[in-house]
């Protein structure tokens, strides 16, 4: 079996070490360079310069046009009933309902029998680990109402709450709480505690949802659940899956030449509380969903909402490193497959800058304690 966990650091040696580096030195070199050509060659430096200027602007007209290309896809994909190409797909053909079908639908049934792996929607079941630490109920309930509102049946849906002990009493309340109102229109809904200071796992999210992973792996297997009819999505505790996100997620995971070995990305929306954040943020948040916004496999890395699926564990499903904060371990997992539905998620409001602070100490002054609000 391939060792997919990502090593301490005590443990990154040669190679591993060396590629780890390359990134920042290449980033390095190419920001002094123009300074070390111009002792040495005016010219050289001048066209290095211009070099990289011509360079930036050709990335930059690709990147537009793949953006708009991205948004018109992803609008086409937002009009189709993937319910009903689920429906074709449990069929092995068109059926006599009256949907919209586009070409690449029928390109996929043709090669259905061609599959290595012939999976139909009707067989499978989707687990959606909800990571938290400290997060308020404001924050946690909205996210378990959206899977519930989504245009898929619970009853195929197991809610795992990944939440950690160091957070304390009030989030194992918390937790028990919505568990205690929402189990009952899951098909299982369980809450795992990540206990503190595990040897050899770094404090993060990463370790908390590979350790809500395997306690997933436990469950399937006692409920004699095949894993690979399992479909895991990570989410943050402020992300908010679109309706169809499931449906569409069971049609690729059917289609795609290698289901086992793939990562599914839906296309981050940072909208959530948009107009809360920083000016900064908002920037950064605009230029992040244009980034995401262009489907294709390698622009397809992983995000704090994705799904995979497992064929040997389910910590491997989950896609998380005990060796890793956030995420990481699905780029080694190929290719990388875009779902083209918007998934909306929060951008990070504290610590502003002080004009920042300044401008909403003023706002709050004159503000009526009624109309402020948490658009989470």
């Amino acid at each position: 079996m391939t060792d997919l966990e990502i090593p301490l650091e005590k443990d990154r040696h040669g190679h591993y070490r060396f590629f780890e580096i390359l990134p920042g030195a290449l980033s390095w070199t190419l920001l002094f360079t123009p300074l070390i050509l111009s002792f040495i060659n005016v010219e050289a430096a001048v066209l290095f310069v211009l070099l990289y200027l011509l360079i930036f602007f050709v990335r930059a007209l690709a990147y537009s046009v793949r953006a708009i290309d991205g948004y018109r896809i992803m609008k086409q994909h937002m009009k189709l009933d993937w319910n009903g190409l689920c429906a074709d797909i449990d069929q092995g053909a068109a059926g006599n309902n009256r949907i919209m079908r586009p070409k690449w639908h029928f390109k996929n049934l043709r090669l259905l029998p061609t599959r290595e792996y012939q999976f139909k929607p009707s067989q499978l079941t989707h687990a959606v680990i909800v990571a938290t630490v400290n997060e308020s109920r404001e924050v946690l309930e909205p996210t378990i109402q959206a899977i519930l509102g989504a245009d898929y049946d619970p009853k195929k849906i197991i809610l795992v709450f990944a939440y950690e002990g160091r957070a304390g009493k009030p989030t194992a309340n918390r937790v028990q709480e919505l568990l205690n109102l929402y189990e009952d229109r899951f098909l299982h809904a369980m809450a795992v505690k990540h206990p503190a200071n595990i040897e050899g796992e770094i404090i993060g999210k990463g370790g908390n949802i590979s350790y809500a992973g395997r306690a997933l792996q436990k469950h399937l297997k006692q409920a004699d659940i095949d894993p690979a009819t399992v479909l895991v999505t990570t989410l943050d505790s402020d992300n908010r899956p679109d309706k169809r996100y499931f449906a569409a997620l069971s049609y690729l995971y059917c289609v795609v030449p290698k289901p086992l070995r793939a990562s599914y990305q839906p296309l981050a929306m940072y909208t959530n509380n948009i107009w809360d954040a920083p000016t900064l943020m908002r920037v950064i948040a605009t230029a992040a969903r244009l980034r995401t916004r262009q489907p294709r496999d390698y622009r397809s890395t992983p995000q704090a909402r994705r799904s995979s699926c497992g064929v040997m564990r389910v910590v491997v499903v989950a896609g998380s490193s005990r060796g890793s904060v956030a995420r990481s371990r699905c780029r080694r997992l190929t290719p990388g497959c875009p779902i083209c539905r918007p998934a909306s998620c929060c951008r990070p409001r504290h610590r502003p800058f002080w004009p920042h602070r300044r401008q909403r100490g003023q706002a709050s002054a004159t503000a009526s304690p009624t109309a402020s609000t948490h658009s989470r």
